[in-house]
């Protein structure tokens, strides 16, 4: 008897549907509701989805609003859709949330099976489905989620520029519409960009000369990206005090990270932060910007002494998810049960994180690269005193960023650029969490020879 093949297609929607009902049950049973960050969120798309605009409620101004763009505007504007086609109930939110884990789940099938990877596929698609923290997301009115699901779809989108030729352009326009909501969302992704850019258009064709189709498809991904966004841009110079490109929190984020008493983590701005007197969002986040930019020249070495802390709070641990959940529901998750939880999604995220980082180190041919990748993993370690994830990141993203696998090398450069913001403004657990799916094709999708290595 012959065995029956499997459509991938059917088993990736198998799979999702797996990661679906995962997330939903788990919503079900917690109940969860919007806390810190969520909050806004929340609220920002209940306006939008009133049709008040993008706006937030005037402190004191008995319900009075005024436009705002401190938060990126993406996740709110998709949440306010389902808001607007369903009804403005929080268990909405977390119904898209699980949504977007079984559309994670998929892309990830989808980026590990290319090249003809089925069993590597599908164990990858039930880990990224069933992966307690990536499980966990679901319960967050947050935008890491979206994120995550935008990063991936955005490296497969480069991808199908080299494997459907002809129709290339059609897939750089997509790509550059996928680029434009991921920099929507979270705005560091413009920086992204040029580097998955650069990547694609130099490794394609063994990194031959940058023939004029490159040009063109990068062109056409430009002008789709420019469609998406800049219409954001003209709105936030029309309705604020200022031009903003997608948000206003740049100056906030650059400030909380170089201020004096910066510890390389999240804090409140200090007192007397010396913008006090400054109004419009813009203005003010001009104003942080100024005193961080004047903080970092008036003492470098101190400001630079802080990236290994950045990269160690990013890299390090896995507790915001539960303690989302612990500050949502405090009798479900008692103190007991959190701390179990911080324990066991670390240990998984740093197995996660160490398992594809000694995979990629154990194929990587070159024996300089391998040393230059001990090196960078032991730097941060050297100033820290002590173990850290942060550096084995790093060193990761850097001998992803040589792989011949297009896959592999698309993924490092958006790791390293992740790591790069965070080491700029500061660090926590919950910006890693955009990347950790990507972390799972790289832990299980082989190296061996394909229609994707670039290496002639």
């Amino acid at each position: 008897m012959i065995p029956r093949v499997r459509s991938p297609l059917r088993e990736r929607a198998e799979i999702a549907l797996v990661a679906f009902l995962t997330r939903l049950v788990l919503v079900c049973i917690v109940q969860p509701e919007p806390v810190w960050d969520g909050r806004y969120f929340d609220a920002l798309a209940r306006h939008l989805a009133r049709g008040d605009g993008y706006a937030t409620a005037v402190e004191g101004g008995d319900g009075a609003l005024r436009f705002t763009a401190h938060y990126p505007v993406g996740y709110p504007a998709l949440l306010s859709l389902a808001y607007r086609f369903f009804t403005a109930h929080v268990g909405v939110a977390f119904v898209l949330q699980a949504l977007l884990g079984a559309a994670l789940a998929w892309l990830v099938h989808a980026l590990v099976g290319l090249g003809g990877h089925a069993k590597e596929a599908r164990r990858a698609g039930l880990l990224t489905a069933l992966f307690p923290s990536l499980v966990l997301q679901a319960s967050l009115v947050m935008a890491e989620p979206l994120a995550a699901v935008l990063y991936a779809l955005l490296v497969l989108a480069i991808i199908h520029q080299h494997t459907h030729r002809h129709r290339a352009l059609y897939a750089a326009a997509f790509a550059g519409v996928v680029g434009a909501c991921a920099t929507l969302v979270r705005p560091q992704t413009v920086l992204i960009v040029p580097v998955l850019l650069g990547i694609s258009a130099y490794r394609a064709q063994g990194g031959a000369g940058l023939w004029p189709a490159k040009w063109g498809r990068v062109a056409v991904f430009l002008a789709a990206f420019a469609a998406v966004v800049l219409p954001w841009s003209v709105r936030n110079t029309r309705v604020l005090d200022g031009p903003a490109f997608v948000s206003t929190n740049g100056g906030w984020n650059l400030a909380i990270g170089a201020l004096p008493g910066a510890s390389g983590r999240y804090r409140s701005l200090p007192a007397g932060h010396g913008c006090e007197a400054e109004s419009g969002e813009v203005r003010v986040d001009r104003c942080l910007q100024a005193k961080a930019l004047e903080a970092i020249a008036d003492d470098p070495v101190k400001w630079l002494a802080l990236i290994p802390a950045k990269l160690s709070y990013t890299m390090d641990y896995e507790a915001f998810p539960v303690e989302v959940l612990h500050e949502s529901r405090p009798a479900l998750v008692p103190e007991g049960l959190r701390k179990l939880g911080w324990r066991v999604l670390m240990v998984l995220h740093q197995g996660l994180l160490l398992g594809a980082a000694w995979r990629v180190f154990r194929e990587q041919g070159m024996v300089g690269h391998r040393l230059g990748a001990i090196a960078l993993a032991l730097v941060p370690m050297a100033a820290l005193g002590r173990p850290t994830s942060g550096g084995v990141a790093v060193a990761l993203a850097g001998l992803l960023m040589m792989d011949r696998d297009l896959v592999r090398a698309l993924i490092g450069g958006t790791l390293i650029v992740t790591l790069a913001t965070h080491a700029v403004f500061f660090g926590e657990d919950r910006y890693h969490m955009v990347i950790e799916a990507l972390l799972v094709v790289v832990l299980l999708r082989p190296r061996g020879r394909s229609p994707l290595n670039y290496s002639k």
